[in-house]
């Protein structure tokens, strides 16, 4: 599917959304609660490490990667 036809979907069901008062969001929010945008569970105990021990350790794998894939092509 083209990106110009997956851009006027999203722009079609926004506007829709929008002129219905929100109901299909308001029900994908009912049906799917942890899928509200902007409310991320707070993680505590054991998940609050987990998270920033894997989060930081992804992430400085991930730009060592792409720094030496990078400095690579330069050099």
């Amino acid at each position: 599917m083209p990106w110009m036809q997956v851009a006027l979907w999203v722009l079609g069901i926004v506007v829709v959304d929008h002129s219905l008062g929100g109901w299909i969001r308001t029900t994908g929010n009912h049906l799917f609660p942890s899928t509200v945008l902007g409310h991320y569970p707070l993680p505590i105990g054991w998940l609050h490490w987990f998270d920033i021990v894997f989060g930081l350790g992804l992430d400085t794998y991930t730009e060592e990667v792409v720094f030496r894939r990078c400095a690579r092509h330069v050099g």
